[in-house]
C-alpha cells in the first residue's frame, strides 16, 4: 500500500512526521512500513521524530473521543484503530532507541537509523 521514498538527495539528519499518520487510510502493521521507507532517506544515527493521535490504550476525554469519531467517519482521520502499543511495535521494528510519551491522545514519538 504504502510505497516507498526514492529521492535523489543526501541523507538527512532528522526527519519530522507530525501529525501526518493517523492519517493515512491503512490499518497497522501497514502503517509502520512509512517509518522503514523514511528510515532509508536518514543518515547512520539520523532521528526520526514526530506526533500522532492514538486511542484504544490510552486515556480519551468524552470530548476526544466524539471528535475522533466523528473525523474518522467524515475520512479525515482514518486511526479508529491506531494504538500506543502499535506505534511502538511499528517504531522499533525500523527504528532503534525508540521513545513515545504520551499526552493525552498524542503521542509524541522518536527513533534513530
Amino acid at each position: 500500500m504504502l510505497q516507498p521514498i526514492v529521492l535523489d538527495v543526501r541523507r538527512f539528519d532528522s526527519i519530522a512526521l507530525n501529525y501526518v499518520v493517523h492519517c493515512l487510510p491503512a490499518s497497522w502493521p501497514d502503517k509502520g512500513v512509512v517509518f522503514g521507507h523514511l528510515r532509508t532517506l536518514l543518515n547512520p544515527g539520523g532521528r526520526l521524530f514526530g506526533a500522532t493521535l492514538v486511542q484504544g490504550d490510552v486515556p480519551q476525554s468524552a470530548a476526544a473521543a466524539a471528535l475522533m469519531r466523528w473525523f474518522n467517519a467524515l475520512g479525515t482521520l482514518h486511526n479508529q484503530a491506531d494504538t500506543r502499543s502499535q506505534l511502538v511495535e511499528g517504531l522499533e521494528q525500523h527504528l532503534n532507541e525508540v521513545r513515545v510519551e504520551q499526552v493525552g491522545c498524542v503521542a509524541l514519538f522518536s527513533g534513530r537509523a
